[in-house]
């Protein structure tokens, strides 16, 4: 099938009532929060860093506005007028992040080239800067590269660069990019075979992980 005319999916911003932040706020901190899983607390944290010119804060905190992270309240698709906003947001923030080589930024940039949000779109210069943001562990540009792989996005499909690049994010703790290489197991994607014994054994560690498609995968016995 064609690939879609984005392959990224993001959530809209939404009206989010502020997390306390801590005295301690730090970006590191953030970051550690961001990658446990807690966004709307990293977010909270950011914005106040932000706030005060924390310059470690930037790239974190434009990768979270134009993924539209964190904002918390139901999920819901953006408009165009949204998506275009939150991008128009995250810009400056992203820019700013790219003067201290941050890994966020370099996947936000990445993302925007790759996507042609808020730059004309250059699939070859957005894949370079997300394998400068994965090679300095990235888990987030990790998971992009896969994806682009796997889907053809504008790029011919590499499955075994696509295996790689999951492979990568599933050791980093990416429950989803685990799912991920056990559909391609599933599907023989990148091997001579289909291996579904694999695929299952997979599904079962992301599920354990809180991962839904693999909990349904697992109680189906199918993806």
């Amino acid at each position: 099938a064609a690939p879609p005319q984005a392959a990224m999916a993001s959530a809209p911003v939404t009206p989010h009532a502020p997390a306390a932040v801590p005295p301690d706020a730090s970006s590191a901190k953030a970051v550690k929060l961001y990658e446990n899983g807690d966004k709307v607390q990293a977010l909270a944290m950011l914005e106040s860093l932000v706030g005060k010119g924390d310059a470690g804060a930037y790239g974190l905190y434009g990768w979270m506005l134009l993924m539209g992270e964190g904002q918390g309240g139901p999920a819901t698709a953006p408009t165009a007028q949204q998506r275009q906003a939150r991008q128009a947001a995250a810009k400056p923030l992203v820019g700013k992040g790219l003067v201290k080589g941050d890994s966020y930024a370099l996947a936000a940039k990445g993302v925007m080239l790759a996507e042609g949000w808020q730059e004309p779109r250059n699939m070859a210069r957005g894949l370079d800067l997300l394998k400068q943001a994965a090679n300095k562990g990235n888990a987030q540009a990790m998971h992009l590269l896969g994806l682009y792989n796997v889907r053809g996005y504008q790029i011919p499909v590499n499955h075994k660069e696509a295996r790689k690049w999951f492979t990568l994010a599933a050791d980093k703790g990416s429950a989803g990019d685990i799912y991920n290489l056990g559909l391609m197991d599933w599907e023989g994607a990148g091997l001579k075979r289909p291996d579904r014994a694999s695929a299952m054994q997979r599904w079962k560690i992301a599920a354990a992980m809180g991962e839904e498609r693999a909990v349904k995968a697992v109680a189906q016995g199918q993806p």
